[in-house]
C-alpha cells in the first residue's frame, strides 16, 4: 500500500513538474518569436515590396535599371551588395531564433509559426544570393553596352529557381503573418 501511495505521489509530482515546464516553454517560445520577428522585420519588408518581381526588389536596393552609366551602376551595385550582406545576416539571426522554438515542448502553434518563418527566410536567402549573381551580370552588361532590362529578362528566364523562390518567400511571409494573427501569438 505504501508503495502504491509513493508511486501515485511521484506521478502527481512528475505531472506537476511537466505542466510547469510547459508553461515555461510558452514564455520561451514567445521570447524567441519576438526576437526572430524583430531580427527579420526589415527583410520581410523588402520581400513584400518585391511582390511584383525582382526588378522591384532591385529598386528597393537602390539599383535603377534605366541607368546606363557603368560607374554609377557599379556604385549602386556595391551598396546593394552591402545591403544584401546585411539582409542575409538578418535572415540567419532570425532563423536561429525560430529554430530555438522547434526544440521546445508543448508549443505546437509557435512551432508551426516558426516553421513558416524559417521557410520564408530560406526562400528569401535563395533570392538574395541570386540577386548577387544578377547584379554582377548587370554590371557586365552595362560595361558591354547591353540593355540592362534585356539582361534582367534573360537572367530571370535562366534562373527560374530564384523567381520561384521569391514567390514562395512571399507566400510564406503572408502565411506566417496570417497564422500569427489567427492564433493570437
Amino acid at each position: 500500500m505504501k508503495k502504491a501511495l509513493i508511486i501515485v505521489m511521484a506521478v502527481v509530482l512528475a505531472t506537476t513538474v511537466l505542466s510547469v515546464a510547459g508553461c515555461g516553454d510558452t514564455s520561451k517560445a514567445q521570447e524567441y518569436m519576438k526576437a526572430g520577428d524583430a531580427a527579420t522585420i526589415e527583410l520581410e519588408g523588402y520581400t513584400k515590396k518585391a511582390e511584383s518581381g525582382l526588378d522591384e526588389f532591385l529598386i528597393e536596393l537602390g539599383v535603377d535599371l534605366t541607368v546606363s552609366d557603368t560607374p554609377t551602376l557599379e556604385t549602386a551595385v556595391k551598396a546593394a551588395n552591402e545591403q544584401l550582406d546585411s539582409l542575409i545576416a538578418e535572415a540567419k539571426k532570425g532563423k536561429a531564433e525560430y529554430e530555438k522554438i522547434l526544440d521546445l515542448e508543448g508549443v505546437d502553434e509557435y512551432q508551426k509559426y516558426a516553421n513558416l518563418r524559417i521557410s520564408a527566410l530560406d526562400n528569401t536567402v535563395v533570392v538574395l544570393e541570386g540577386l548577387r549573381d544578377l547584379l554582377d551580370q548587370l554590371v557586365k552588361a552595362s560595361a558591354d553596352g547591353k540593355s540592362l532590362t534585356d539582361e534582367m529578362k534573360t537572367w530571370t528566364e535562366e534562373n527560374t529557381d530564384v523567381v520561384a523562390a521569391l514567390a514562395k518567400a512571399i507566400a510564406y511571409w503572408v502565411d506566417a503573418a496570417t497564422y500569427k494573427s489567427n492564433n493570437n501569438l
